[in-house]
């Protein structure tokens, strides 16, 4: 990471601070999510990148140094909840 900033304003900024590869890996993430829900609204929420459907988050994710993090949120959304039953794997470092 280029820096610990805080009080990021977009997924854009909180991206542009880490590496080329870990950026390609959130770039990755960010497009299958809205290609998967394309109706997902952008957000920061506790400085992390989220997505949200009908004014509740369902998804946030982040990066650390050696690993990167999706945090689906654990209610709501049944058709979301089907969806993302097929990530569900084992945790693995970058």
């Amino acid at each position: 990471m280029k820096s610990k900033k805080t009080g990021f304003t977009s997924i854009d900024e909180y991206i542009s601070t880490f590496p080329p590869e870990t950026q390609q890996k959130l770039e990755e993430i960010r497009a299958t999510v809205k290609a998967t829900f394309p109706a997902a609204k952008e957000r920061i929420s506790y400085q992390m990148p989220a997505f949200e459907l009908e004014g509740m988050n369902f998804i946030d994710f982040s990066a650390r140094k050696h690993h990167i993090g999706m945090y689906p949120i654990p209610e709501g959304n049944a058709t979301f909840q089907k969806e993302v039953l097929k990530y569900k794997g084992e945790k693995r470092r970058l």
